[in-house]
């Protein structure tokens, strides 16, 4: 139970933000803005203690919400080299023709360098420095898919050759057989758990470089014969529009190009030049050189069959990237993980600025495909100091279908009924709900998605996710079965119909999107026992947990108020809110009154000591009365005017019945030259209550008015023979002065 008399300015607030839910649930606050708390707090405040910024927190955090197993690691880049900063690395990625190049393709043009207009590569342009800094800024592709060019490319068994089917689908690998006897998705599969490198990504890389269809002389057992006609014949375009540019005639003997034929190069290693012929011969050349590490066990280190060409290319990248640090798409393409000393840049794969990108949504793909989506996996994302306040702006505005961000290429839509209207496009509603155990949380709502809705899944806290419609319909009760005090988060996703029929999975590229996060909290029973025990009489009644009462107010004189069970003292006809079970004692003084008369004190100069006596039985309770919650004061006044208040001082007394007292005394100062001077005192009692409110108490009994002449003269009148001879000189003394 909380003592909470003075709550007017927290109700206002609360007035403007509450919202019910059903007619037993207390209280919600629904907002569209992105709100973390709890659980997803602690996740968003590690990301920030990881050394991620807030505008990769954000999202993040999100992505942490949609696919909790899901794992981010800051890759802070400058922190391990100080000179690859955010504008060094730009400049470094944007400072000639070759190092970033974009399709030659119309649909490209926003990205292509404004003034350089010659191809560094056949079929590609010079990417300019606003389409180097878009690929190049992490915070561009924070989502569910673009995400996966930051996977770590490192084996791992939570996917199997299923997931390398999802690749391997409509491509010339599909129901291909090697000349081992296995198919593309075992033996890859075989290879990425030998040698530490995830098997997707080796399937994902082939299907980049070689094409769906494989359409290449690379990995046709026959390139030797097509360079040699290339040569011969002085061939100047390829079939499909791309440049040869032959060697002159008189340079290269046919058995010199025949000797590549048998060879095979996956994944285009070495794959580099200035027109198609160097291409091609500078990918022959690295088949021929080969796996040297295999020369004994396979009689040659050549690629001289496709298997080997597989296993070789793999342990290339394995032990040229993935093991030396460039462990995921983004690190291929962005030579940047280097610490200080280390060459950056020097060992990028691709030149195709966007090849990061693509590749990543087709590893997204397999995936989505092998149902490994909610697997876990880890993400490197990189971090540079100096980055620009907004994320760099895509030079095409989104209108490449093919290198937009993903999330500028679907929309979706959520209407909710349930627990309150409520219309929301592109993002999750965040809901704080607070709720009594036992009661029933309803939800309902409409989702619509640009790919179509292909059902609706829930989690709550750790469990898994249940999925509760195939359709975009949510409509969802659940029984808060918890204990009082608990916090939980209930989120719910939507499943995008991502759709895989051959010619429309490069236009949904989206499995699942954050429809709401509910923060839950269990509120204690709603009810309250309120007990009221008075001398000797005991009241019980039953609030609603939160509910407000107001004390009792008897009219006796020296009720001082009630004690509280928690310790808090409040004074008759307080209103207070009731959170839980509380009891109240009422605290109240049988007598206090005055002492009629006044004394003299026997020794030093003449003063006038008055007193105030409470009955022993009432005096206990100040012993359980909050600290500082009461205090005595006495004043004097006299015929010329109030006196300062003086110090009381408590005794404990005993008179001649054996009854014991709570004894008040106040004494004057020295009235030494105003003998004549008569005076009385004014005993109180002040109460400070815990609702900041005071109240003081009198005694009863009417205030003596004495002098010290009155009080010597009154004792002498009254003396015996017995009395003290010392005291009788003592007060004749004060007479004659």
């Amino acid at each position: 139970m909380k003592d909470k008399p003075n709550r007017v300015a927290g109700l206002l607030v609360c007035i403007l933000l509450v919202g019910i839910l059903t007619s037993s649930i207390p209280f919600t606050v629904y907002s569209s803005e992105i709100s973390f708390t709890g659980e997803s707090a602690n996740f968003y405040q590690s990301l920030l203690d990881a050394g991620f910024p807030a505008d990769y927190a954000k999202p993040l955090t999100e992505l942490h919400l949609l696919h909790p197993t899901w794992e981010f690691v800051p890759l802070l880049v400058t922190s391990q080299n100080a000179s690859l900063t955010w504008d060094y690395v730009l400049q470094k990625e944007s400072a000639s023709p070759g190092i970033n190049v974009i399709s030659a393709g119309s649909s490209y043009a926003a990205y292509r360098h404004a003034s350089n207009q010659t191809q560094p590569e056949p079929g590609f342009y010079q990417a300019s420095a606003q389409a180097v800094a878009y690929f190049l800024d992490p915070r561009n592709f924070l989502n569910e898919t673009d995400l996966f060019q930051f996977c770590d490319l490192s084996f791992s068994e939570q996917i199997g050759e299923a997931g390398l089917g999802a690749v391997l689908q409509n491509t010339f690998m599909e129901n291909s057989v090697l000349e081992n006897g296995k198919t593309y998705a075992e033996y890859l599969y075989e290879t990425g758990a030998e040698l530490g490198i995830n098997p997707v990504y080796l399937a994902v890389r082939i299907r980049q470089e070689l094409g769906a269809d494989g359409a290449t002389p690379v990995i046709t057992g026959t390139c030797g014969t097509v360079l040699w006609n290339y040569y011969s014949n002085q061939t100047q375009k390829t079939a499909d529009g791309r440049a040869v540019l032959p060697p002159a005639p008189g340079t290269w003997e046919q058995k010199d190009l025949k000797k590549y034929d048998g060879l095979y190069n996956y994944y285009n290693l070495g794959a580099t030049g200035n027109g198609m012929f160097d291409i091609y011969l500078g990918a022959m050349k690295r088949a021929l050189t080969g796996t040297s590490s295999k020369s004994a066990e396979w009689g040659s280190s050549a690629w001289n069959t496709r298997w080997k060409a597989l296993y070789g290319g793999a342990y290339s990248l394995a032990k040229n990237y993935v093991a030396t640090g460039q462990y995921t798409l983004y690190l291929q393409k962005f030579d940047v993980n280097r610490k200080a000393g280390q060459n950056a840049f020097a060992h990028q794969y691709m030149a195709n600025v966007s090849a990061a990108l693509t590749e990543s949504r087709i590893l997204f793909r397999s995936y989505v495909e092998s149902g490994a989506l909610d697997a876990d996996c880890v993400f490197r994302i990189p971090v540079y100091s100096g980055m620009p306040e907004t994320v760099s702006k895509d030079p095409a505005n989104g209108t490449c279908a093919m290198l937009a961000r993903a999330t500028d290429r679907y929309r979706y839509h959520v209407l909710f009924t349930q627990p309150r209207s409520l219309s929301l496009t592109g993002q999750a509603a965040y809901q704080s709900v607070s709720l009594y155990n036992g009661d029933i949380l309803h939800l309902s709502a409409a989702l619509e998605h640009t790919y179509g809705v292909a059902g609706v899944e829930y989690r709550l806290d750790g469990d898994d996710w249940i999925r509760i419609s195939e359709n975009g319909t949510l409509d969802l009760s659940i029984e808060m079965d918890f204990s009082e005090h608990s916090e939980h988060i209930l989120v719910v996703r939507g499943v995008a119909d991502y759709g895989f029929r051959s010619g429309t999975t490069e236009k949904k590229n989206n499995r699942y999107f954050l429809v709401a996060v509910f923060y839950i909290d269990i509120l204690p029973p709603p009810s309250a026992t309120v007990t009221f025990s008075d001398n000797g009489t005991t009241v019980e009644t039953t609030v609603l947990s939160g509910g407000e009462i107001v004390l009792p107010a008897p009219s006796e004189p020296f009720f001082l108020g009630w004690m509280s069970s928690t310790g808090s003292l409040l004074p008759p006809g307080a209103q207070v809110t009731v959170d839980g079970d509380v009891t109240y004692t009422g605290i109240r003084l049988a007598q206090f009154k005055v002492v009629p008369g006044a004394a003299i004190p026997l020794s030093g100069e003449p003063a006038l000591r008055f007193y105030a006596i409470i009955d022993g039985e009432s005096a206990a309770i100040f012993d359980a009365l909050p600290e500082g919650s009461f205090r005595f004061e006495a004043a004097f006044h006299a015929d010329t005017g109030r006196i300062d208040p003086t110090e009381v001082l408590l005794s404990e007394k005993t008179d001649s019945t054996g009854q014991s007292w709570l004894c008040l005394t106040a004494e004057t100062g020295s009235l030494l030259g105003a003998s004549d001077t008569a005076l009385d005192a004014t005993f109180t009692l002040l109460i400070t209550y815990a609702n900041g409110s005071s109240r003081f108490f009198y005694p009863t009994g009417g205030s003596p008015i004495r002098s010290v002449r009155q009080v010597a003269e009154y004792v002498l009148r009254s003396a015996s023979d017995s009395d003290d001879p010392e005291t009788l000189d003592y007060l004749n003394n004060l007479l004659k002065n």
